[in-house]
């Protein structure tokens, strides 16, 4: 922050407000802002970032000069959820062992999956927690009752600004099924 004159929270901030137009996501998944609570002191600084992000996003006088020279209209994100260690105030928990229904890794556990992107870049292993914990942070959405679901009151149109191509959902073999019952 002292080699960018104290504008390094705002740099990352627009940096965000940047990807937030850009890819114009609902759904907004981040760690801990609390630094006890985060991984690591970075990645709550990322996260309160992204929550002023989260704001200035859908703000057309928030860094307006994106919207003049790279056409980047403001996006208002529908939801933002952070992770929580505290099973209290958990809204969403996701098992971490459940295996994907996603074709191209059907039967997979998503802890494997989270396990090889994290290798990729963490500086050493890190296991997977068997449960992933978020509370909601910041909403645009009518109040719903909470569900165990990051998607609850957001619709996604086919061909809309935040969807891509999927192929359907694949089936899970049998065998893929008791693999994942032996490995529990």
């Amino acid at each position: 922050n002292r080699q960018s004159e104290g504008k390094a929270m705002t740099d990352l901030e627009r940096r965000l407000v940047v990807a937030i137009r850009t890819w114009r996501p609902e759904l907004l998944v981040s760690d801990s802002p609390d630094p006890a609570d985060a991984p690591d002191s970075a990645s709550a600084l990322v996260s309160q970032a992204l929550q002023r992000a989260f704001q200035s996003a859908a703000d057309a006088t928030a860094f307006p000069e994106l919207i003049e020279s790279a056409r980047l209209q403001p996006w208002s994100v529908k939801r933002l959820f952070t992770a929580t260690k505290s099973s209290q105030n958990a809204e969403v928990r996701i098992d971490a062992s459940e295996p994907s229904r996603i074709a191209a890794t059907a039967g997979k556990p998503l802890d494997d999956q989270v396990s090889l992107a994290t290798s990729l870049l963490a500086e050493s292993y890190r296991a997977s927690p068997a449960e992933i914990k978020y509370v909601q942070s910041a909403s645009r959405l009518p109040a719903v009752k909470p569900d165990d679901s990051l998607m609850t009151g957001i619709v996604l149109e086919p061909g809309g600004p935040a969807r891509r191509k999927l192929r359907p959902p694949a089936e899970i073999t049998e065998a893929q099924r008791r693999a994942i019952q032996t490995r529990r």
